[in-house]
């Protein structure tokens, strides 16, 4: 694998106590936009981050494509931390015959899009480092989200499905969006990386919530899922960041239990939110978005 970086924006970390007076530090969050920037540049989506999504106490880290930021429209360049681009991933994309004959195939073209997930945990370790500040939260998003009402705060979603599962959680739209606590970092910056590869029914099993045991019927037809010609999935492949979740989440952290996967599905699915199905869609180049919010 071979990644072409250039960083060309390091601004210096914003202490705690500057312009950010009365914020409480457990609202320090570290959100990373990763992937083609696509449609970011758009005004009307920059916008609906800016009045639906943005919070005090996000800082912005980018992992793209193209130069996105060359306005100065959102976000603030006061919360943007560092900027990489990854022009191009030239990634070997394994062949599906490298799997064994009851193995996945499992989507290998998503490789570039996760290989510049692992440079999102790399700036924020490194604006951390500048600052002598640690976050206490992390998300993933995609540049291409359009937000048509108010997300949750971060850190009230996962605390949210922390109360569900009685621990830490980590929650997932699918690969689209991610969010956890800053110990579980990760698991939806690093950990994406080893579970797209070849995994077995009952590695798949165990990312599915599936058992052997208790339900052998479901277990069964798991497997002759991913056995069949076309190698489909059974669950998100995403779900599969559970078997490397019990890894130390950072170097100042013993290793703790492993915390609960909370798969919410795709942005447009809106349980985890309570909100209605056009809070969030993807817009697309042509101007239309992918499930009709805007045609």
């Amino acid at each position: 694998m071979s990644v072409q970086r250039k960083d060309f924006l390091q601004l210096a970390h914003v202490p705690a106590k500057s312009n950010r007076r009365g914020l409480r530090p457990d609202s320090y969050t570290a959100v990373c936009v990763v992937g083609a920037a696509r449609t970011f540049t758009d005004p009307m989506l920059r916008s609906s981050w800016e009045s639906k999504f943005h919070r005090d106490g996000y800082e912005y880290f980018f992992s793209v494509d193209d130069l996105v930021l060359n306005t100065e429209q959102f976000p603030p360049r006061s919360v943007v931390r560092r900027v990489t681009l990854i022009p191009e991933v030239d990634v070997r994309v394994p062949d599906e015959r490298e799997c064994y004959s009851n193995h996945t195939k499992m989507h290998f073209y998503m490789l570039p899009y996760i290989l510049r997930m692992v440079e999102c945990a790399n700036m924020i370790e490194s604006a951390e480092l500048v600052s002598g500040r640690r976050y206490q939260y992390v998300a993933r998003l995609r540049p291409d989200l359009l937000f048509f009402e108010n997300f949750p705060q971060i850190k009230n979603l996962v605390q949210l499905y922390e109360e569900e599962y009685s621990g830490r959680a980590v929650v997932l739209f699918d690969d689209q969006m991610a969010f956890a606590r800053r110990i579980d970092m990760d698991n939806i910056f690093r950990h994406p990386r080893l579970a797209y590869q070849c995994h077995n029914a009952d590695e798949w099993a165990k990312a599915c919530n599936v058992s052997s045991s208790r339900e052998p019927e479901a277990y069964e037809a798991l497997r002759r899922k991913i056995e069949k010609p076309n190698r489909e999935v059974p669950c998100p492949p995403m779900n599969l960041i559970a078997l490397y979740a019990t890894k130390v989440a950072a170097d100042d952290q013993r290793e703790d239990t492993v915390p609960a996967v909370k798969q919410c599905g795709y942005v447009w699915d809106a349980g985890c939110t309570r909100k209605s199905r056009c809070h969030i869609d993807v817009l697309r180049p042509d101007g239309k978005t992918r499930q009709g919010c805007i045609t």
